[in-house]
């Protein structure tokens, strides 16, 4: 049984204006069977295009699982899912956690948990293609086993990640007292590091003598503008029978303080990210790791699907896909620069990104995922000063 604990639509005000909401179009989760393609303990996901899907999973299998969800473009329900073909990639790494698109480079960013590692492949041959500059702050010692990189999302080009609990040098793991610090870190085109700022995850809502692997922390994120991410966390606590809780944040760096030079959180003397709860839900069995915006749906939305990690049958996981919906709402959707009129700024803005906008993107006024004619004819009937 799925114990909600939060309205079916949620909102949060972001940077420059952008209000986020998240809705549930009230689906259970739905099973993804490996159907002998031993697809298992997945816990990345990340959406290529159409109906296409990519999965990792953390056991160590060195394969990337090609896979195809039938979303209804209407309510954003799965009607159909099916996983295709298993794809062997050699060096992709010991504990593959997370997975992201790079639409700008043509390739797929995966994250190592396993040796701390962003590394890139040939979206369509899944050659290697080299790493990310990790800062050494995420190196061993520093780095917990097992509590380093599942989260990872890139927008036109940039990638993210963030390690799931606290470093050594920031501070305990979270506790029923308080949440770990932990840092998102998003890296340039190039993939240098290009900006990183501490974020606090929710502390575990109790403990129980059933289980001693309580833990709460980062698992994934999808960038949706500069200053806007949505993170995923995962609790694993209760203080009865324990169960898995998921937790949806928008998260906005803007006043933040970039803490790329900061060596331990722990001493304070920064500002954190700000962080709004858009959705939360418990699941006594699945264990959500990993998520994906999708195809657009109607009402301006795009599809938000999550997967679960059945962590190899124990305890009673299971792996299942969940779907949900996100939209970016604008006082002023085509004032795309913030400055209190539309004008020719915002009509460059618009025109340099004509074409298809998989990645979110500010000119996509209605949220199809193009920039085209329907963006081009609101943003001129909208010309002027804000009213």
């Amino acid at each position: 049984m799925v114990v909600a604990f939060a309205a079916a639509c949620m909102f949060a005000s972001c940077a420059g204006g952008t209000t986020l909401e998240v809705s549930d179009p009230g689906q259970a989760s739905v099973p993804l069977a490996a159907r002998g393609s031993g697809a298992e303990e997945l816990s990345g996901i990340a959406w290529v295009e159409s109906g296409r899907f990519l999965f990792v999973g953390d056991g160590g299998q060195q394969s990337v699982w090609d896979a195809w969800i039938d979303i209804d473009p209407s309510s954003g329900r799965i009607r159909a899912q099916s996983i295709t073909a298993r794809i062997p990639v050699p060096g992709l790494g010991a504990d593959v956690e997370g997975i992201a698109i790079d639409r700008t480079a043509g390739t797929v960013l995966v994250a190592d948990e396993a040796s701390a590692a962003v590394r890139r492949f040939d979206l369509a041959t899944f050659a290697a293609c080299g790493s990310l500059r990790v800062p050494p702050t995420f190196a061993s010692p520093n780095m917990r086993p097992n509590f380093g990189f599942e989260a990872l999302g890139c927008l036109r080009g940039e990638a993210w990640t963030a390690n799931e609990e606290a470093l050594v040098s920031d501070g305990p793991v979270s506790s029923t007292q308080a949440g770990a610090w932990v840092r998102l870190q998003r890296f340039d085109a190039q993939g240098f590091p290009a900006g990183q700022w501490a974020y606090r995850c929710d502390p575990i809502s109790g403990m129980t003598d059933l289980v001693d692997a309580e833990r709460s922390g980062v698992v994934d994120l999808v960038p949706w503008d500069r200053h806007t991410v949505l993170v995923l966390e995962r609790e694993f606590g209760g203080t009865v029978i324990p169960d898995f809780r998921s937790r949806l944040y928008a998260v906005d760096i803007s006043a933040a303080t970039d803490v790329s030079d900061v060596r331990m959180l722990a001493a304070g003397g920064f500002v954190p990210a700000a962080k709004t709860l858009l959705w939360q839900r418990g699941f006594p069995f699945s264990n959500f790791e990993g998520m994906a915006l999708g195809p657009p749906l109607a009402g301006s939305r795009r599809s938000l699907i999550l997967v679960s990690d059945d962590g190899g049958g124990v305890g009673g996981q299971n792996q299942r896909l969940l779907a949900l919906a996100v939209r970016a709402v604008r006082a002023a959707p085509c004032d795309l620069d913030g400055s209190g009129t539309v004008d020719g700024i915002d009509l460059g803005i618009l025109l340099s990104g004509w074409g298809p906008a998989l990645d979110p993107h500010p000119a996509d006024v209605n949220q199809d995922c193009a920039v085209d004619g329907l963006d081009l004819g609101a943003l001129l009937a909208s010309w002027g000063p804000n009213v």
